[in-house]
C-alpha cells in the first residue's frame, strides 16, 4: 500500500513508479498493490499520460 499526497510531486513519481517497476516481482509473493492519493481521477489521468517516470514504468 502506497499513500502519496498528490500526483505532480517528486515523491509521488518515484514511489508509484517504483511500485509499477517491481509489481511483477511483488506478485510472486502474493502481493496486491494499492495506491492512495487525495487527487482527483482527472489529475490521475493526466499524470499517467504525461509523467515520464510513470509512462516509462508502464
Amino acid at each position: 500500500m502506497c499513500f502519496y499526497p498528490g500526483d505532480f510531486t517528486y515523491v509521488c513519481t518515484t514511489e508509484v513508479a517504483g511500485m509499477i517497476r517491481n509489481f511483477s516481482r511483488m506478485k510472486e509473493f502474493g502481493v496486491k498493490g494499492v495506491a492512495i492519493s487525495a487527487d482527483s481521477i482527472y489529475s490521475h489521468k493526466v499524470w499517467a499520460e504525461t509523467s515520464p517516470a510513470i509512462t516509462a514504468a508502464l
